[in-house]
């Protein structure tokens, strides 16, 4: 409360007591505004907590990075990333940019012309709210532990917020200069202008801190971004106490290779099909279309080809007396298990990259009911129940240099 307070009074008396213009005003609210869509992003990779469908979450890039368990220590003095907080920092980047651009319309209603001295109050008032946001991100989210309970997606409450109270300000003053027969900027006079902007930016982070204070709230934003009962907390795979009695990891030039041959396998998926035809467009007269669509293509199967090597390459199958588990060597997580009773069958499924470079895949499969991708309830509802991290699910072992060994330690190798 103190930081929103702080934050939505640096321009307001600013305004009142050093004679700000309404250029300068606007100016340091909307940088406050930016201000807080660079600290929600920024704590957005840190959330502990899940999404109750994140599990279920589908696609190439953002389903694999969803389902991913365990997060890296990149400093000390923060808390683990998690990747599968990805899916949702990429909707934040989207709302990051509809904000920016709504945010930077409320700079320019009043028709500015800046001069050096009120660009200069510009860069001063919103290095102190940005700081004062800064400084409450620390206190309350990092030394304060908030990101132990909260998820990406409630962490981006604040910026949607935000969102919609920037997006209702610009629509509700240019329909009203339209009703009033206004067409010249300014549209409105300034201190209506500042009345209107401040009330209702300073509305907004107040609902929206109501809101994110209230583990028992209800309502669509419940619906939508959940709240602290909602989301589920990280629990981690069980692994057997002893040692395991073989250790086995994909060969790694097949893990590159296949990681490889899905970045271009990702030139006939929806997005990449769609930016091969915006390149195609391009030839016609619009190269920037062709220069655009092919770099965006590049990134995208490049990005691809990672999340791929991330999915299988860093993985290492780890087999017990009765329990097969499937363990991430960079996130230091165990991802799945499987126990020997609930192993239905064993078949060779052999990828492109298997038969080029003579390594193995295997499939054991469960014959316990995996249970279901469909949600009855509300996305935020606390009713949706956790996934059990401990469920026999299939497991692949994928790109082994030899796949007996998995097989003599599970007592399956008269299986297959």
């Amino acid at each position: 409360m103190l930081a929103i307070l702080s934050a939505n009074g640096v321009p307001l008396i600013g305004f009142g007591l050093f004679d700000w213009s309404t250029t300068v005003f606007l100016g340091v609210l909307v940088l406050d505004i930016w201000a807080t869509v660079v600290w929600t992003l920024w704590k957005m990779p840190f959330a502990e907590k899940r999404p109750p469908a994140l599990h279920q979450r589908a696609g190439r890039i953002l389903g694999t990075l969803a389902q991913k368990r365990g997060g890296v220590s990149v400093l000390h003095s923060v808390p683990p990333v998690y990747p599968r907080n990805i899916p949702f920092i990429f909707v934040g980047f989207l709302n990051s940019v509809m904000l920016v651009a709504l945010s930077f319309v409320l700079l320019v209603l009043p028709y500015p012309a800046l001069t050096p001295e009120q660009l200069g109050w510009i860069l001063l008032g919103g290095l102190v709210v940005f700081l004062v946001r800064g400084v409450d991100t620390w206190r309350e989210y990092f030394r304060g532990r908030g990101y132990e309970r909260h998820s990406s997606r409630t962490v981006a409450l604040e910026q949607t917020q935000q969102l919609l109270a920037v997006g209702t300000l610009v629509g509700g003053i240019v329909t009203t200069a339209v009703v009033m027969g206004t067409t010249e900027p300014p549209f409105v006079g300034d201190y209506t202008l500042v009345a209107v902007v401040f009330l209702g930016k300073f509305g907004a982070d107040l609902r929206a801190w109501h809101i994110g204070s209230d583990p028992d709230r209800r309502g669509w934003f419940t619906r939508i971004y959940g709240s602290p009962n909602t989301e589920h907390p990280f629990v981690s795979v069980t692994v057997p106490a002893e040692d395991p009695t073989v250790r086995v990891r994909p060969a790694l030039p097949a893990a590159l290779a296949d990681a490889l041959f899905h970045g271009v396998l990702y030139l006939f998926s929806s997005v990449g099909l769609l930016l091969v035809l915006l390149a195609l467009t391009g030839l016609f007269g619009a190269p920037v279309l062709t220069v655009g669509g092919l770099a965006i293509l590049g990134v995208f199967m490049a990005i691809r080809a990672v999340v791929r090597y991330l999915h299988v390459g860093t993985l290492e199958y780890q087999c017990y007396d009765d329990t097969i588990v499937v363990y991430d060597t960079v996130l230091d997580e165990p991802q799945a298990r499987l126990e020997r009773w609930s192993i239905a069958d064993v078949s060779a499924s052999p990828t492109v990259v298997d038969r080029l470079g003579g390594t193995e895949t295997i499939t054991l499969e469960s014959r316990v009911e995996q249970e279901s991708s469909r949600i009855s309830a509300p996305i935020g509802s606390a009713e949706i129940p956790a996934p059990d991290p401990d469920a026999n699910r299939p497991v692949t072992v994928a790109l082994v240099s030899d796949a007996a060994p998995v097989l003599d330690a599970m007592g399956l190798d008269d299986r297959l």
